[in-house]
């Protein structure tokens, strides 16, 4: 019994039915809602990142996700060869339904393959504790990227869907807020993976800060 109550499978469905209970819970308070400013305007330089190309959203696109602000944007190092990209989905709330699409479904239904994957704790100079996030290799034919992604809340960096689904139920009981962001960087393979590891590491250090301080943060009534 004891190996049951460890299983992932047992876990995630507990963390499910909490969610559960606590969303139909806290449905009933009156919620925070943040205002959200362009997310174009996000820091164009980060460190030795400046940006070089916006890239707009096409409006089928845009109709299905229902973010409240989307950016993707690409930024270039002198040190390194290829671009990183960076993709942001916003949503003010999430009571209305409306949630994050994880890139877990996102990639392969644009013919991404996925190769190798893990959650890695990266320590980002200013934040209060390690960043979570999702490392992924996948490829696409001959090409190969390497994707970091993350949920992005005032209160928290998570890469687990499930506990990000944990965390909403409990920032919304005590919080009264469901805001959120799905934080995504790609990096081309074109050398070597460790390449482009330390390329993705050095633009997740560089940009976290500028996202972090741009996005919503707690408010005074929490």
């Amino acid at each position: 019994m004891t190996g049951l109550f460890r299983s992932p499978h047992f876990l995630a469905g507990a963390l499910l039915l909490v969610a559960a209970i606590g969303a139909e819970y806290s449905m009933k308070r009156t919620e925070y809602v943040p205002d959200l400013q362009p997310l174009s305007g996000i820091s164009q330089t980060a460190g030795a990142w400046t940006a070089i190309r916006d890239y707009p959203m096409e409006k089928e696109v845009l109709d299905e996700l229902k973010a409240d602000g989307t950016l993707v944007r690409d930024y270039k190092n002198p040190a390194y060869t290829e671009p990183a990209n960076l993709y942001i989905a916003f949503f003010r709330t999430q009571r209305t339904g409306v949630a994050p699409h994880s890139p877990k479904h996102c990639l392969p239904a644009n013919g991404w393959t996925q190769e190798t994957s893990s959650i890695i704790d990266i320590n980002v100079p200013g934040a209060p504790a390690p960043v979570n996030v999702n490392r992924y290799i996948v490829s696409h034919g001959s090409a190969k990227s390497i994707v970091y992604y993350w949920y992005l809340t005032p209160y928290r960096s998570v890469a687990s869907e499930y506990m990000a689904k944990f965390y909403l139920v409990a920032d919304s009981l005590r919080y009264q807020r469901s805001d959120t962001a799905m934080v995504r960087i790609v990096v081309p393979i074109t050398d070597t993976e460790q390449t482009a590891d330390r390329e993705a590491l050095d633009f997740l250090n560089s940009i976290y800060p500028a996202v972090k301080q741009y996005l919503p943060g707690p408010h005074t009534g929490a």
